[in-house]
């Protein structure tokens, strides 16, 4: 439902507790409004609930401090939920997670009575609550969020507590007599009952009754105190002691009553003669019978006891006049605490128009009722005078008004009077802080005019004596701001200017609290400021660009580079994690990893330089804020050859064979060699191993020329085996071999030959024509079509004669 004013609303929730959303759907003013009121009747058992909403001076749009009220029963269960706080907060993810908590500054009542869920809000009843001893709480909460730094926000909640009938009237009898005499009149006051209930209210209104039918009644004096008083005739022979049962019973509801006995001994007087057991005696005595000899015993029986049976003595009781009136007069005195005993406070016997010479004999006395006896009277001059030290703040504590009630009782006849004494308030303590030190915790994002709750001074004196107003010392960062309530005086911490952790990491400040006494006294609680780090400095690389050199082949895992970053923020907010950018960087990402702790760079796959020569790793650090803030860099990584590769060699035939005669220089095949290393690892040298009618003739670079070096003879050589080695200039060098197979082709460079030069030939006459005188044969060096012979007989003189070729 909403209020009866615009400016909020009340939403209940459903559950077993009310739960309220405060709305505000316009602007909430302390001009517009200073208090909002909205009476709220809930169905539990806690009964009515008060809600007060109080707006402070907002002070140029800075927030104000939220109050909530609201009213608990006497006694409430432990576990009962009181109220739900609800904060929001516009920010998002963690930052916008809201826990709730207590302060804990000077609230060590408070954790022992209340507490907090950290998630929902709840505040809770911790301990047992009892209106007699706190009628009050005031709980100052807290909501932080869990950002880095957190940001909070405070607020009050102020507990009454309402009183429950859960005292039994407490009843205290103060006897004015050892025992009252069986003769005594109608009237006679035997003692005085005072009945204190701690209930408030109707719970602590009291009537008391005598609950059985003795011969004695209650009279009333004032308010809550009684004399019992004779109310019959009394015969001690008849009853000796009387018990008198007193029952009090308070309005409240259920009603609760107390119980105090009283043990009234009756005291003998002479009103009973003794008396014979026989009325008349016959005795017969013998004559002459020896003087002093016993005639008979007789005996007599009295009543009364002690003397009054002991003696045939009437004695005559004079009884005082005891007859009780009501007070016809009550006094009011002051005095001021801390005087010296004996100090007057009042001539009471003049107050009340007494004889100072009937003082003694009317037994005229002060009456307490406690254990202790601040004031006495005088009984010669009548004078009401301080009898021991009085301490106002250990008699009342934190009390606006002390007062001590005396009963002043005078006899013949029996008045009662009833003396107030005021116990003024002097200014003999000093304000003071439960805590000494008091420490916050401020990020450096907050913005100037928010305000931080303060422990609060507490004075053991009242009035304008107890504390007035705070002071801070000096400095250029934070003002106070103070509240004046009714009762009490309350300061809030208000930044004014921004804070800068890396400046100025603590801040020392002092906060004084002053009473209004004269002269004034003060006290003083140091203020430790932390300023919490806000991430606002993104972590720094010493370059933008490093260089490092790797070696091809490096084994995976071996460290390449260590990144170093520094961030000046503290705690998670300088704590960096290192990266390397996944965007486009694929190639990076499978030769390459970062320890994201450390920093450290490593192999992650094989290095080749003859495929990639260099690489540009862009790494990242990144802290731990909340949000994080980043910074790159690039890691230029070149890789260093290794002579890994031996020379290849490649062989380009461009002749079948070679002719024998084929002239030197004659070429017959190229040769180049190729390394894929560079540097020095990549020259090469070739060269012939062997010894062979070749040579190598460079021609460019790698590239050669194989050529014919000498003279060839088929005859002699026909084929060459030449071995070609290239070795390169790495340390160490390495080298390769190939083979050429060189085939020598045959030219017509030989003539046949005879085995005989000459032979002589006998040929036998009468031979027949046709008929082998003798067969010859030549050879050739040569071969195939070369190396073919034809014969032919050849006579210089004659015709030659024909020869067939076998």
């Amino acid at each position: 439902m909403c209020g009866l004013y615009s400016a909020f609303c009340f939403v209940p929730v459903n559950g077993p507790v009310l739960r309220y959303h405060t709305l505000f759907p316009k602007r909430w003013t302390k001009e517009r409004q200073p208090l909002y009121k909205a009476q709220i009747i809930e169905n539990a058992e806690i009964g009515t609930t008060l809600l007060t909403l109080s707006a402070t001076d907002l002070d140029d749009g800075v927030n104000s401090e939220l109050v909530y009220s609201f009213a608990a029963k006497g006694r409430v269960d432990p576990r009962t939920t009181v109220v739900i706080l609800e904060a929001t907060d516009a920010d998002e993810g963690v930052n916008g997670e809201v826990e709730y908590s207590l302060r804990s500054k000077g609230q060590d009542h408070i954790f022992n009575l209340f507490d907090i869920d950290s998630k929902s809000g709840a505040i809770s009843i911790k301990g047992p609550i009892d209106f007699e001893q706190n009628s009050a709480f005031e709980i100052h909460a807290q909501a932080s969020d869990r950002g880095q730094p957190p940001m909070s926000a405070h607020c009050k909640v102020l507990v009454e507590v309402v009183d429950l009938n859960d005292n039994a009237p407490q009843i205290t009898v103060t006897s004015l007599m050892n025992a009252v005499k069986e003769d005594a009149k109608i009237g006679t006051a035997i003692a005085l009952v005072s009945v204190l209930d701690e209930d408030d209210g109707i719970n602590g209104v009291v009537k008391a009754v005598i609950a059985n039918d003795p011969p004695f009644k209650l009279q009333t004096n004032y308010k809550n105190y009684y004399s019992l008083v004779v109310n019959g005739p009394l015969d001690r022979e008849t009853v000796a002691q009387y018990t008198v049962t007193i029952v009090a019973t308070d309005e409240g509801s259920p009603p609760l009553s107390g119980t105090a006995v009283v043990t009234v001994h009756v005291s003998d007087v002479n009103d009973n003669e003794p008396r014979f057991a026989e009325p008349v005696l016959n005795e017969y005595v013998r004559e002459n019978g020896p003087v002093g000899v016993v005639v008979r015993t007789v005996t007599a029986v009295d009543a009364d006891v002690e003397q009054n049976a002991s003696f045939l003595t009437c004695l005559v009781i004079v009884l005082l006049d005891r007859c009780c009136e009501a007070v016809s007069d009550q006094l009011s005195y002051s005095v001021s605490e801390e005087v010296t005993p004996g100090t007057s406070v009042g001539n009471i016997a003049k107050d009340l128009s007494l004889n100072i010479q009937d003082l003694e004999s009317r037994m005229f006395q002060i009456v307490t009722g406690s254990k202790r006896k601040y004031f006495d009277v005088n009984l010669k001059t009548g004078v009401l005078f301080v009898n021991e030290r009085i301490d106002r703040e250990e008699l009342c504590a934190l009390e606006q008004k002390c007062t001590v009630r005396l009963e002043a009782v005078i006899n013949d006849p029996l008045k009662l009077y009833r003396v107030e004494i005021d116990i003024k308030d002097v200014n003999d303590n000093a304000p003071s802080f439960k805590s000494t030190t008091q420490m916050l915790d401020i990020a450096e994002s907050t913005l100037p005019g928010l305000k931080f709750a303060l422990s609060e001074a507490t004075d053991a004196d009242v009035g304008k004596n107890s504390v007035a107003t705070y002071m801070l010392s000096q400095n250029e960062h934070f003002s106070l701001v103070t509240h004046k309530g009714i009762d009490s005086v309350s300061a809030e911490l208000m930044l004014q200017k921004p804070l800068d952790r890396e400046k100025q990491p603590h801040i020392h400040l002092v906060l004084t609290a002053v009473d209004g006494g004269n002269p004034p006294k003060s006290g003083t609680s140091e203020i430790e400021v932390n300023v919490l780090d806000n991430n606002d400095n993104a972590p720094v690389f010493s370059k933008t660009l490093y260089k490092v050199r790797l070696l091809e082949n490096t084994p995976v895992g071996t460290a390449v580079f260590t990144l170093n970053a520094t961030d000046v923020d503290e705690g998670q907010n300088s704590e960096i994690v290192y990266s390397l950018r996944s965007k486009d960087q694929d190639h990076i990402l499978d030769n390459f990893i970062v320890d994201p702790e450390t920093g450290v760079i490593s192999v992650k796959g094989k290095f080749d330089f003859e495929d990639r020569r260099a690489y540009e790793i862009r790494a990242e650090a990144r802290d731990k804020g909340q949000p994080p803030m980043t910074t790159h860099c690039k890691v230029l990584v070149e890789v260093v050859d290794v002579n890994d590769n031996a020379p290849e060699i490649t062989v380009t035939s461009l002749l079948g064979t070679v002719k024998e005669d084929a002239k030197v220089g004659t070429a017959i095949a190229l040769v180049s060699v190729l390394d894929k290393d560079g540097g020095r690892n990549g020259e090469v040298r070739c060269e012939i191993a062997n010894d062979v009618p070749f040579r190598i003739e460079s021609n460019y670079k790698n590239y050669y020329s194989f050529v014919v070096d000498g003279p060839l003879d088929r005859e002699s050589t026909s084929q060459y085996n030449v071995t070609i080695t290239a070795r390169d200039e790495g340390t160490p060098p390495l080298s390769s071999t190939t083979t050429i197979f060189i085939q020598v082709a045959d030219v017509n460079d030989n003539a046949p030959n005879f085995t005989d030069e000459v032979m002589n030939v006998y040929l036998k006459e009468n031979s027949q024509v046709g008929a082998v005188i003798k067969t010859v044969s030549a050879a050739d060096a040569d071969v195939v079509q070369n190396g073919h012979v034809g014969y032919a007989l050849f006579n210089a003189n004659t015709n030659s004669m024909q020869i067939n070729s076998m």
